[in-house]
């Protein structure tokens, strides 16, 4: 269950705003989702990333049943883990031009809810 966790939380973070631009004047101000952003790259990633989420679900689900799906289930969620912490790392690197978005956020606890799921999953075995 705690795949199936992780992997709706890392598609929700789909549909929330990854970035908010650091404007000193304005404020804090959200660049949108993956879904909103006009270029079609974003949204090929977002497909890709609720694919992904997707395939951790069903293969932590499947775990349950046979000790292979347990690897894919890891295999998915590190995939998804380096994703989030690639991203992290580049808004950390802007200079204080953006922030973290809640979108980021809920993305990283997923993937890691996801490894922590693959990790009882062998464990359990």
């Amino acid at each position: 269950m705690l795949g199936l966790g992780a992997a709706l939380l890392v598609i929700v973070s789909t549909f929330l705003p990854m970035i908010s631009l650091n404007a000193p004047m304005a404020g804090m101000e959200d660049l949108g989702s993956l879904w909103k952003s006009p270029d079609e790259d974003s949204q090929t990633v977002a497909k890709m990333i609720i694919v992904l989420a997707g395939l951790m679900g069903l293969c932590s689900f499947l775990a349950n049943k046979k000790h292979l799906f347990s690897i894919g289930t890891l295999l998915m969620s590190a995939l998804l883990m380096l994703i989030s912490m690639k991203w992290f790392r580049d808004i950390n690197e802007s200079a204080g031009i953006f922030k973290l978005g809640m979108g980021l956020i809920l993305f990283l606890v997923g993937s890691g809810l996801g490894l922590v799921s693959s990790i009882l999953g062998f464990m359990k075995k």
